[in-house]
């Protein structure tokens, strides 16, 4: 914990999505105060999605978000069903853009930007001092979104994904969160396909894996093309494809230097059960900024509730046990749940009660297998 109730200087390590929201947010009610991020400037092809309350779309700035009132699954077992929200939808944005659009907005206001790699960060009697590739710079607080390290005991959710443009329209018009119905990817772990329609010409797909293994990019691109032949045949695809992919931590991970604030994926910001972050850091730019204005001590935050943690560790327990058991579970929120009820269980909202109901829909004799083993 940081007990200087006032600092006069923050450095934030690390441009991306967290260390950009972060800076925004403090700078909202702190113009005064000198914030500077050091790292490279983020370009990757991204796309973010979380769930939000339909009464605070306009909270926040997103540059070309799309939102959706309904989404689908599909499973072996009992196909394609769809959910519809009636509180909450399903957003996405480009993550590119959004990062584009904080830099310049955050340079207009004042706050430095070095695309330096930082090499050390130590604490001195005054605060910090950071030597980088090219300076060196003095912080009352610094705050580290760097991505942590991830132990191999950690479950990883690993993606690739392809933004394709057709030259006809695609048909599909909402949300696909989980097809399970495809060869599988990983070996030990589970595999599904997620699409997600940005227009009538435009569809991004994602082959994802829940793995403790770490694996090549070729089985991921294979699935999506049989993907594409199965459900989009007859639609001629243009050969400027987008592709983005990444690994997400669904469990502990291990920040670069535990002694000093952690924010983003190494404070934790990708939800255990999911691998969705964007929540997650929101809740951190929002502690933050909080605790800057109060006068709080600052401290790295655990962004989730207890009841979602606890949560989230039956279902890596039902994972490690047997991969078929959190598919199961999955189809059974799928089809049993509403909508607002899943999104609310997923976006850690809306109290007991989504959890409540997902425990009521989950299947019976591996979950309480699972749930014996913590009494």
């Amino acid at each position: 914990i940081y007990l200087m109730p006032t600092p006069n200087s923050i450095l934030i390590i690390g441009a991306g999505i967290a260390g950009l929201t972060i800076v925004e947010r403090i700078m909202r009610n702190q113009q005064s105060l000198a914030v500077t991020i050091v790292g490279a400037t983020d370009e990757r092809s991204q796309r973010v999605s979380f769930w939000r309350d339909r009464n605070r779309s306009a909270a926040l700035a997103l540059p070309g978000a799309q939102s959706w009132s309904a989404w689908s699954f599909n499973t072996q077992k009992l196909g394609f069903s769809l959910q519809r929200g009636k509180a909450l939808e399903y957003v996405s944005f480009d993550a590119r853009s959004y990062k584009a659009h904080l830099t310049d907005s955050l340079q207009q206001a004042g706050v430095r930007h070095f695309d330096d790699l930082v090499k050390s960060v130590q604490k001195t009697s005054q605060g910090f001092h950071i030597e980088t590739s090219q300076r060196a710079i003095e912080a009352d607080v610094v705050i580290d979104t760097r991505p942590p390290e991830l132990p191999e005991s950690t479950l990883k959710q690993q993606f690739v994904g392809r933004t394709l443009t057709t030259q006809s329209p695609h048909a599909i018009a909402h949300p696909v969160l989980m097809d399970f119905n495809i060869a599988p990817i990983a070996p030990n772990g589970i595999s599904f396909i997620y699409a997600l329609p940005l227009s009538d010409t435009r569809l991004l797909v994602e082959a994802t894996t829940f793995s403790y293994e770490t694996l090549a990019q070729e089985p991921y691109e294979s699935a999506i093309d049989a993907w594409i032949q199965a459900h989009v045949p007859a639609v001629e695809l243009n050969p400027r494809d987008e592709v983005e992919h990444g690994i997400l931590p669904m469990g502990p991970v291990t920040p670069r230097q535990t002694e000093l604030l952690a924010a983003g994926l190494a404070g934790n910001a990708a939800r255990h059960a999911t691998g969705y972050a964007f929540t997650g850091i929101l809740r951190q730019a929002e502690h933050f900024a909080e605790a800057l204005r109060t006068g709080q001590g600052l401290t790295t935050i655990q962004p989730y509730s207890g009841r979602s943690r606890w949560m989230d560790s039956l279902f890596l327990d039902l994972m490690r046990d047997n991969p078929a058991h959190l598919i199961q579970l999955f189809e059974a929120m799928a089809h049993s749940l509403s909508g607002d009820d899943f999104a609310h269980f997923l976006s850690d909202t809306g109290g007991w009660m989504p959890c409540l109901r997902t425990i009521a829909a989950a299947p019976k004799r591996p979950f309480l297998a699972a749930l014996w083993k913590r009494l």
